[in-house]
């Protein structure tokens, strides 16, 4: 592997928890601990995330031309501001990594410059083949847990006593507390579905003995030792066991295994079957093939091989190519094009963000107007008490 590389890497925002947000994070600080320079693109940053990146001296940037010099390689996340580095860097290679098997942002762009694909699971891996993505340059690389941060919680008890979900949506939550009140779990609940979005996830996972996720969240309740109940407001899949926990991977712990409603019952089902033993060994066997130092050698060795690569870059050639996706993606009176349903995506992300802006500027508010009538009741309590002391004086 070449000793130091400029990576860029993009996604479409970089400021709240989301899936690819983490996986951004994750590969730009596993790339700077290997020497390499990551920078971070994306067209909304903010928030902890990229303060933390920067903390870390790595660059975060909303505009291309603050980067500075040229990349050696793009790892491209989402199609738009993918396609946003290949114009800004016209002779840099580039990746392209899927993470969603139907959002119009994860849709592949096919630029010769293109030279990998990356599927985060088999469902991802068929739709980069739908797309016309050439099957013989695409990878299958599992999302990593980073282990430095999901340590092992201590042995499962016997029987379990509390559960936690961790959920993007709401429909299934009732279920799952009617569930969770039947088999005497103390349940807790996390995520934009519960409305309470945490930082610090895994030094709150250990206090649990059983997680309600599905997708990335799964996998990491797995990592930290939990029994897990893969299920959401899209379906049920049950409980990871190590009898489908091969299968359950290359599909993400995600869309593909939910394949029924999520039911009181199952859930019901799915606790019962909680084995803590068989859960150990089912997050022995995801700690030691989806860590993060793994995922950073697979990509070092696919940038090796799009470096080495010795085809001829064409800038004209991209262009040329780039045009089909522009007839799709930017703005038209063709209301059946892609743009439709990514600028629907994009502003009903845009509303869980000011929606989420809002709750906290509340909470905030709130907690100064009552600190400040508890500050004026004790000024009124001391003028009340000076006050009467002047008149027995007086008096």
């Amino acid at each position: 592997m070449r000793e130091r590389l400029t990576v860029l890497i993009t996604n479409i925002a970089f400021a709240f928890r989301s899936g690819t947000e983490i996986v951004v994070d994750q590969i730009a600080r596993g790339l700077n601990r290997r020497g390499h320079r990551p920078i971070v693109f994306a067209s909304y940053i903010g928030g902890g995330l990229t303060d933390g990146l920067r903390r870390s001296g790595i660059a975060v940037v909303d505009r291309l031309n603050q980067i500075g010099c040229t990349p050696d390689i793009i790892h491209g996340q989402h199609n738009v501001t993918t396609v946003m580095a290949l114009a800004a860097f016209p002779w840099t290679p580039a990746l392209f990594a899927c993470h969603d098997f139907d959002a119009p942002k994860d849709r592949a762009p096919l630029l010769p410059r293109i030279r990998r694909y990356i599927a985060v699971d088999d469902c991802c891996r068929e739709r980069l083949v739908r797309d016309g993505a050439p099957p013989d340059r695409i990878d299958v690389v599992y999302n990593a847990v980073d282990l430095d941060q999901y340590r092992p919680r201590g042995p499962l008890p016997s029987q379990p006593q509390r559960a936690l979900a961790l959920t993007k949506g709401t429909e299934h939550l009732a279920a799952v507390r009617s569930a969770a009140a039947r088999a005497g779990l103390a349940l807790d609940e996390l995520g934009p579905g519960a409305g309470a979005v945490v930082d610090d996830l895994p030094a709150r996972l250990p206090a649990y003995d059983i997680v309600i996720a599905t997708s990335r969240m799964a996998k990491e309740a797995i990592a930290a030792g939990c029994a897990v109940v893969v299920c959401d407001h899209r379906g049920f899949a049950g409980l990871a066991t190590t009898e489908v926990l091969d299968e359950w991977r290359r599909y993400n712990f995600g869309r593909r295994i939910l394949a029924q409603p999520t039911t009181e019952e199952r859930v019901v089902e799915a606790f019962a079957r909680y084995d803590a033993n068989d859960a150990a060994r089912v997050s022995g066997v995801v700690r030691a093939t989806d860590d993060l130092e793994s995922h950073i050698d697979r990509l070092e060795t696919i940038y090796n091989s799009i470096l080495d690569d010795a085809t001829a870059i064409d800038p004209a050639g991209d262009l040329e190519a780039l045009a089909p996706f522009l007839e799709d993606f930017l703005i038209s009176r063709d209301f059946s094009r892609p743009w439709v349903e990514l600028h629907r995506n994009v502003t009903d992300d845009a509303a869980d963000v000011l929606e989420e802006a809002l709750s906290r500027h509340a909470g905030r508010l709130r907690n100064e107007i009552l600190q400040g009538v508890e500050s004026l009741a004790r000024r009124l309590d001391d003028k009340g008490l000076s006050e009467r002391s002047e008149l027995r004086r007086m008096g």
